[in-house]
């Protein structure tokens, strides 16, 4: 009878080694980026997105106007005449931040994270250029309306494009896993929290910082919400990544906007 071939010492340890260094290594964020297990549970997954959004909404409707209300008796038509001369650059300037990509990521039946770290950054360069831009019109917009007190307003404001970008494809990734819930939590908890510092502003005379406070501290809270809600961190962007399409598809979306 011949004797089974005895493996050299450590062959199958040496063998075990090399298959494990060849797996990929998964992240723990990878399966933000894959959207196969939810074809099952979709019709259930929507009814119960639209269920936390209905509330939600209701919540923050309700947050919003006792809000608005407690702040407009402190402050002055003047304040809220400050403020929206203001808002006419940068609220025009806003729809620019997201260039379309966060819908780009949403309807991508593939994606990877080469990708989505790629369009984090344009996001963010697109914000900080965006943010120049505004502040240097700042003298501009001085002069239009002969209104000093603007500047500091618009500098503000401007700072906040930055923010906003930075929690964009956070948000993308968890519309795009149906993560409603999650979505609706951090803006339950992000309301609240900026209308409670905005009208303690009004309340201790800061006039029309109090309306500059609201976007504010709603921006900063729901970029932190964002990040907790999906620990995704974003990667060193890449040129050959295979973003051109998603480009294309935001062009044609804040084309469309504007």
């Amino acid at each position: 009878m011949a004797e089974n071939p005895v493996p050299p010492p450590g062959g199958s340890h040496d063998q075990e080694a090399e298959s494990t260094a060849q797996a990929p290594v998964r992240r723990r964020s990878d399966v933000y980026f894959v959207t196969d297990d939810l074809h099952a549970n979709l019709g259930r997954k929507t009814a119960r997105g639209g269920a936390y959004t209905l509330a939600s909404t209701g919540i923050n409707f309700v947050v919003t106007t006792v809000s608005t209300v407690l702040i407009t008796r402190e402050l002055t038509d003047e304040d809220f005449g400050l403020f929206g001369m203001v808002m006419v650059l940068t609220g025009f300037a806003s729809m620019f931040v997201d260039l379309g990509l966060s819908r780009a990521v949403i309807q991508k039946p593939k994606i990877n994270h080469a990708q989505v770290s790629t369009l984090f950054w344009i996001n963010l360069a697109v914000a900080a250029g965006l943010a120049g831009i505004v502040s240097a019109a700042t003298p501009l917009l001085v002069w239009l309306y002969d209104e000093p007190r603007l500047a500091p307003i618009n500098l503000a404001l401007a700072g906040l494009f930055i923010v906003s970008a930075l929690g964009l494809q956070h948000r993308a990734l968890l519309t795009r896993r149906l993560e409603h819930g999650r979505l609706n939590l951090v803006s339950l908890l992000a309301t609240p929290i900026a209308a409670l510092v905005a009208v303690v502003v009004a309340f201790l005379g800061g006039k029309v910082w109090a309306l500059v406070a609201l976007p504010a501290v709603a921006q900063v809270a729901n970029v932190l919400g964002m990040w907790i809600a999906c620990p995704w961190v974003p990667g060193f962007p890449r040129r050959n990544s295979g973003v051109r399409t998603m480009l294309g598809f935001g062009a044609h979306v804040t084309g469309f906007q504007f």
